[in-house]
């Protein structure tokens, strides 16, 4: 279950999509060891040390494109099939074993105008990728949305 301020993001989309990615996981034989459960690393996204206030762009991976150089061992969101899962807690699943999946990964804008969560600042990269897979598309959802919006009202 992903929050709001998580997105998967698929790490090579020209290769495959998401729904590639977990059909091929599901049909692979060597992966009936994971028993359906597949780990997507998190990376915290953010604004260039402490900014405060409100982002200039009302799209959120347009403001903020630096993340820590790391992922974050400690958190991971999963994709499970739920018979397979033997606890659920916030962040967790308990289960014997999970596949971490180099596919794809967890894009987490937590307080992103605060900086890049839990990397006290230091070593941020540069990171443009959701940017660069997702404003387009974001931006021309708004726009339908805006003139359906405007016909509604009109």
């Amino acid at each position: 279950m992903l929050d709001i301020d998580e997105y998967i993001q698929v790490m090579q989309p020209q290769k495959k999509q998401l729904r590639q990615i977990l059909t091929d996981f599901q049909h692979n034989p060597n992966m009936s060891l994971y028993g359906g459960r597949i780990a997507a690393t998190n990376f915290f996204f953010g604004a260039k040390g402490r900014k405060g206030g409100l982002p200039k762009s009302p799209i959120l991976v347009e403001e903020y494109t630096w993340r820590a150089p790391n992922e974050d061992i400690e958190r991971q969101e999963c994709i499970v099939r739920p018979t397979k899962i033997d606890l659920y807690a916030v962040h967790k699943s308990f289960t014997q074993k999970m596949y971490i999946a180099e596919e794809i990964r967890l894009s987490h804008y937590k307080k992103p105008q605060n900086g890049v969560y839990h990397s006290q600042n230091q070593n941020q990269v540069v990171d443009t990728s959701m940017r660069d897979q997702f404003s387009d598309k974001i931006k021309a959802q708004m726009k339908i949305k805006q003139l359906n919006d405007t016909e509604r009202l009109g």
